[in-house]
């Protein structure tokens, strides 16, 4: 008895090892474009993003359907350094990362790359994201957005 125990547990890893929730035949949502730099992060097109609170924000987000949410701070910033080509208005964005405390969280500025704490009752812009892949951990050490400078200028050499 203790074999046939022991055979059907084995046989039962690897069943779980080939039957494991594979995404990547998971499609995104019709109408997500996805960010340029990713492989798999996926965004609300322009004519969706709006202002609120951030409370509302992530409701709205997950009323999209399963898998949206609010960006990872570094999911923001890359999708910060595609504005352009993404069409990002000028603005702060919510991210879904909260700070220290009970009502702070992270927004990104899009005029200027900066990051900083907000409360939860501001209104920012949104911009809801989705992945086949869990959010990534929030970042422990945050640092602002290189700005981009002039190089220092060189005296005349002799």
């Amino acid at each position: 008895m203790k074999r046939i125990s022991i055979l059907v547990m084995i046989l039962w890893g690897i069943q779980g090892m080939f039957a494991q929730n594979d995404n990547a035949n998971v499609q995104p949502p019709q109408g997500a474009v996805l960010v340029p730099g990713t492989a798999d992060l996926y965004t609300t097109p322009y004519d969706e993003v709006s202002k609120m609170q951030r409370n509302a924000a992530v409701s709205a987000c997950g009323c999209k359907g399963d898998g949206w949410r609010l960006p990872a701070l570094g999911e923001l910033q890359i999708m910060y350094s595609h504005r352009y080509e993404m069409d990002f208005g000028e603005g702060w964005y919510w991210t879904g990362e909260k700070v220290r405390g009970e009502f702070r969280f992270y927004d990104l500025n899009f005029k200027n790359g900066k990051v900083r704490e907000a409360p939860y009752n501001k209104e920012d812009f949104v911009r809801c994201v989705w992945s086949r892949n869990p959010a990534p951990a929030p970042a422990s050490n945050l640092q602002p957005m290189p700005q981009q400078s002039n190089p220092p200028v060189q005296p005349a050499g002799n």
